[in-house]
């Protein structure tokens, strides 16, 4: 029974080489994927036709068979035989069909062969692979591949890792020279560095579907992690006023720039957290919604780490620790102690309100680098002792003076200590010291007086004694400029008391100047006088001032009468003066200066008060008043 023909499908279009590359890649691989199919059904048919052609030649050797034995039988075989030579001759055309079916299925399948030969490689042309050692990620990657490919600028490729095809990169194609083939990748998967790169050619990447509908609500029970969560670290953020930490992709970054921060934006929900590390010195502003330890704001030191918890989407308490392991102190509550001698200053005495009431001594603190950034003290110095500050504001070995109270603290970038005077200085100098000028004045502004001078002294009735001259008074505004680092200070001598030694009479003594280097000079009072029987001594003139404000003139002496000292409202009041067998003459009196000696009948002259009071006179070899000490009164001008 012959067998019935295979069906063979019809062929899709071949490729036209003149269509585009996807088109003509497209139609290609349609093609050339249904050879295979083709070829089969092809084959089959050829197997079919062979079968009939076999029945036939079978059928043809019974006949034959047949027709042998027909001889005994002719008459009844005659038609039989007639029958069968016609069947025989059908037989022989089906089979010299079969044969032409067989020989045309055999060139369709040689064709379809050369075709699917084709097709491999074309196809082949579009894929590769690649032993280059590269590391996934975006941005440019070269790849060593093999020669002849149709890698063409511009088309996008894929390149995957033969050992995990998790590992790869996706990107269009810079350029293809030889084996050098260089990728601009945009997308990938995975991580690491592979050598065992299968490469092909992709289609670019299609545009954004719609957004799918919302997945139910999850729930709010929590559950335990199998194994580690990596949570991934963002690029950079740049400090702004407004730094919004919730908008960067990943879970921490490195805070750079130091523009100062209010604001850490708003918080996708409640609960949410952020990590920063600070790379810069950044001021962080406190206030209800950027809450700080403390309650204060809070400057970063480099390392610092910040910890970003959302209590609402818009209220974000911030928790810091810093690089170098100290707590996180606030400056609000500043606590008082009192001091008498150094102890060094380190990190737990931040914002410690130190009162040194004696002593005189040098300060010291701990480096630097121990200190947090916003570290700060304050420093009073309430006695009468001079405090040395080792290095601060640029200045090295300086004093703090009696009444002085400076905030010190680190500077922003952290490599030198500061500080800022809240009260000046007030220094009352009574002898003579050298000055070291305290950084952070304008001005040095002050009273200064020059010294009384010393009444005369006579050996007897007949002959007079005046009084000395009271010192000058000077008041003082100059700039902080005009002083150097040191300065003298020189407090002038009063005039000492002097007795007649059986002589006549002797002057007194001047008194001396009151000076600050060159940059200021007081002068002192003029001695008193002693003059002969009957003649007559006026009283030694009193210091004369730039202003006028000139120390009173001692008193006059002359036989059987005498003068009192003159007063002064500034500078130092004059000395009486002496006669004998008359009223004894008084000392001036001075509003902000040192009054004058008065003279004394039958006895010793007094001495002048500071500052600057001049010595009355004496007669009868009695020793005269001495004149009283310069001073002066300094403190800083801001």
């Amino acid at each position: 029974m012959p067998t019935s023909p295979v069906a063979i499908d019809v062929l899709p279009p071949a490729p036209n080489p003149d269509s585009d590359e996807a088109t003509f890649d497209n139609v290609a691989w349609t093609w050339s994927s249904s050879m295979p199919n083709f070829r089969a059904q092809m084959n089959a048919l050829a197997g079919v036709n062979y079968t009939n052609a076999q029945e036939a030649v079978a059928a043809a050797s019974a006949a034959a068979t047949s027709a042998s034995s027909a001889v005994s039988q002719a008459g009844i075989a005659a038609a039989q035989a007639g029958i069968a030579t016609t069947k025989a001759s059908e037989a022989a055309a089906s089979a010299g069909a079969a044969n032409t079916s067989a020989g045309e299925a055999s060139s369709s399948a040689s064709a379809a062969a050369a075709s699917a030969a084709s097709a491999a490689a074309l196809a082949g042309a579009f894929v590769g692979t690649s032993a280059s050692s590269i590391s996934i990620g975006a941005g440019t990657k070269n790849f060593t591949t093999q020669a002849g490919e149709l890698y063409t600028p511009g088309v996008f490729m894929t390149a995957v890792s033969a050992a995990n095809n998790a590992n790869w990169v996706f990107g269009q194609v810079l350029s293809y020279v030889g084996t050098a083939l260089s990728l601009n990748v945009t997308m990938t998967g995975g991580s690491g560095t592979f050598a065992d790169w299968n490469l092909s050619l992709a289609g670019p990447q299609g545009a954004t579907g719609p957004q799918g509908p919302q997945g139910p609500t999850g729930g709010l029970a929590g559950g335990n992690a199998t194994g580690a969560i990596n949570e991934l670290k963002a690029a950079n953020i740049t400090a702004a006023a407004t730094t919004d930490v919730w908008s960067i992709a990943g879970n921490s970054a490195t805070l750079v720039g130091t523009t100062a921060i209010t604001s850490v934006g708003t918080a996708p929900q409640v609960g949410a957290k952020r990590t920063l590390i600070a790379a810069a010195i950044t001021q962080l502003i406190n206030s209800a919604n950027l809450i700080l330890p403390g309650g204060t704001n809070y400057t970063t030191a480099v390392g610092d780490r910040l910890e970003i918890y959302a209590e609402t989407t818009t209220q974000h308490r911030v928790s810091i620790f810093k690089a170098n392991g100290n707590p996180v102190k606030s400056t609000s509550a500043a606590a008082y102690t009192s001091r008498t001698a150094n102890t060094q200053l380190v990190n737990a005495d931040r914002g410690l309100f130190i009162d040194i009431t004696s002593g005189t001594f040098t300060q010291t603190f701990d480096t630097l680098a121990n200190l947090d950034g916003d570290w700060n003290v304050w420093i009073r110095n309430s006695g009468t002792g001079e405090i040395t500050i080792p290095s601060s504001d640029g200045v090295t070995n300086w004093k703090m003076y009696a009444c002085e109270t400076r905030l010190f603290m680190k500077d922003q970038v952290g490599t030198a200590l500061r500080s800022v005077v809240i009260v000046p200085f007030y220094l009352a100098v009574i002898s003579s010291m050298t000055f070291t000028k305290p950084p952070g004045y304008r001005l040095f502004e002050g009273m200064a007086w020059g010294a009384g001078a010393s009444g005369a002294s006579s050996f007897s009735g007949s002959f007079v004694a005046s009084g000395g001259g009271g010192g000058a008074w000077e008041q003082f505004s100059l700039p902080a400029s005009m002083f150097g680092a040191t300065e003298s200070i020189v407090i002038g001598a009063g005039g000492s008391a002097v007795s007649s030694g059986g002589s006549s009479f002797t002057d007194g003594n001047n008194g001396g100047s009151t000076s600050i280097g060159t940059v200021l000079s007081v002068a002192g009072g003029v001695k008193g006088t002693g003059a002969s029987s009957g003649g007559s001594a006026p009283g030694g003139a009193g210091g004369v001032a730039g202003y006028g404000n000139s120390g009173g003139q001692g008193g006059n002496a002359s036989t059987g009468s005498s003068g009192a000292g003159a007063p002064s409202y500034y500078g130092g009041g004059g000395g009486g003066g002496s006669p004998w067998g008359a009223t004894a003459g008084a000392g001036g009196a001075s509003k902000f200066g040192g009054s004058g000696g008065a003279a004394v009948v039958g006895g010793n002259g007094n001495s002048g008060t500071a500052p600057g009071g001049a010595g009355a006179g004496a007669q009868n070899n009695f020793v005269s008043g001495a004149g009283a000490r310069g001073e002066l009164r300094i403190w800083g001008g801001l």
